[in-house]
């Protein structure tokens, strides 16, 4: 199976199977790498992690109805897919088109989750053990594709990403959902800057 192969099966079907087997494959790729893909590869594979540590905990805590739902909700389908094609053959300014578009999709994702069932507040501490990787994350694929931004305005961007995952109006499982999204908008932004060097 090739890394986008293997990418496109870990976003049309996050569970901590498919992280795993992407995560093999990132390991391969990353051994004839070159020099500029190796930190590419290496943030992906940080991302595959971290996001497959959040799905197992996740999976732990909720039923197997709630997680379906869940997994199917973070479900890129036909048209994440098509984005994933255009956004690895274009490689020009594609982290910021990726990180403008993900803003959009996210407020419109939250505003389609109302009728999720929330789930116990114990999943707080989980959210912000995902939140942390993906600050570490975000701010390291940041550097590597926009390396003249500002600290403050890096700070600013990521923690404006990250700020619906602290928001304790939304249902927990709402938060859940989109730092799945975030988890996903990282390793897709990770492998999108494989060869922009």
């Amino acid at each position: 199976m090739s890394l986008t192969d293997s990418l496109l099966a870990a976003l049309n079907q996050p569970t901590p199977a498919s992280l795993y087997a992407l995560g093999s494959e990132l390991r391969q790729r990353r051994l004839s790498a070159t020099p500029a893909e190796v930190a590419a590869l290496t943030l992906a594979l940080q991302a595959a992690g971290a996001f497959y540590t959040f799905l197992s905990q996740v999976q732990a805590k909720i039923t197997a109805e709630e997680y379906n739902r869940l997994a199917s909700m973070l479900d890129l389908g036909s048209v994440g897919t098509v984005a994933l094609q255009n956004v690895l053959s274009e490689r020009a300014d594609r982290l910021r088109r990726l990180l403008m578009g993900g803003v959009s999709e996210t407020m419109m994702l939250i505003g389609s989750l109302q009728y999720i069932k929330a789930w116990e507040r114990e999943a707080q501490a989980l959210h912000e053990q995902a939140a942390w990787h993906l600050y570490d994350i975000l701010w390291e694929l940041s550097l590597l594709g926009q390396p003249a931004l500002s600290g403050e305005e890096r700070r600013r961007t990521i923690e404006n990403l990250l700020a619906p995952s602290f928001d304790m109006t939304l249902p927990s499982a709402q938060r859940t959902i989109y730092l799945g999204w975030l988890f996903q908008l990282a390793l897709l932004t990770a492998v999108a800057q494989i060869g922009a060097g």
